[in-house]
This record gives structure tokens, sequence and C-alpha cells, in this order.
């Protein structure tokens, strides 16, 4: 993994670990999956507890065999599109036109409303980063 990738990958991982971010990890004993708990920039490791254990691992991000189930941006229901648009305060001029009137102060409520929703906005999942959830994993009530 290439430097740019791994910076990239824990500084999106750290936005995202107030939100519960589960992963899957690739060893020798197969697909593990688990939920990052921590993530430790220096040394450039994730921390993350398997399903159904109560032991926590960690793993460097440089070996690739951690990735984040993340959303695609077209994965979002109409529910979240009309919230999306809501938070970019998207103004629709007619059908095929609008203009975005998200300002700098709008701006972190917009990035954490991504983040909560898993939304893959850095386009990690294309870069081979992260892995497409399954439809209901991150379901919300």
């Amino acid at each position: 993994m290439i430097q740019e990738h791994k910076q990239l990958l824990l500084k999106d991982l750290c936005a995202r670990l107030p939100y519960g971010v589960k992963c899957r990890f690739i060893s020798s004993k197969g697909d593990i999956p688990s939920t990052i708990v921590n993530i430790d920039i220096d040394n450039e490791t994730v921390s993350h507890k398997p399903e159904g254990q109560s032991l926590i691992y960690f793993h460097f991000v440089e070996s690739g065999n951690i990735k984040p189930y993340l959303r695609s941006m077209s994965s979002m229901t109409e529910e979240e599109r009309k919230e999306h648009d809501f938070y970019c305060g998207y103004k629709p001029h007619d059908e095929n036109i609008g203009e975005s009137y998200l300002t700098e102060y709008d701006m972190p409520d917009y990035m954490d409303w991504l983040l909560e929703h898993h939304l893959d906005y850095r386009g990690l999942i294309p870069m081979g980063l992260a892995l497409e959830a399954p439809e209901e994993m991150y379901k919300t009530e």
C-alpha cells in the first residue's frame, strides 16, 4: 500500500471512529468481521474487535488486511437523499438544474452526516481501500 493511500485511509477512519465502523480483517484463518475500536496514527495501526469476541487485536494498515465497510454515495435511500439535499441547502430551480448553498458554517454538520451514514465521500471503495457495505449493515432506525 502506498503511503498516500495509507494516510488517506487512516485519516478517514479517524473521523468515522465515533460512528462504529465495521470492517473485514483478512487473516490466514479466513475473513473475520470486526468493528474498529482504535486508531494509532503514529504507529499506523488499527485495533479491531472481532464479532462475538472480547479480545481486541491491532494490525498495521500497510498490510492491507483490514478493510472498512462503507456505503457508496449512490446507495443513499430516498429519505437520505432528501436529508443530504437539506444539509447541502440544495434548491432545485427546475427538474434538471440546482444550486448548492452549502457554506463554511454548514460544512461540519454536513461532514458529520456523511460520516454517520457511513458514506464513501472520499472514493475509498473504487481505490480498493474499503469494501462496499451490504445493504442492511448500517441500517438506521
